[in-house]
């Protein structure tokens, strides 16, 4: 192995015990997947509003 890939191993295994990358993508993935949830949301409150018309 070669000095190159020893620093790449270096950071991928950085990268993998990193806390704050681990909260970074823990919390865009919470966002991401509050999206469908708000659409969810909206369509329900479309519907009972349809409805008591």
């Amino acid at each position: 192995m070669n000095q190159e890939e020893s620093q790449k191993r270096g950071l991928m295994d950085g990268l993998k015990e990193s806390v704050t990358v681990k909260l970074i993508f823990i919390s865009t993935l919470i966002l991401v997947l509050l999206i469908p949830s708000s659409l969810i949301n909206s369509l329900i409150m479309n519907g009972q509003t349809g409805r008591t018309k």
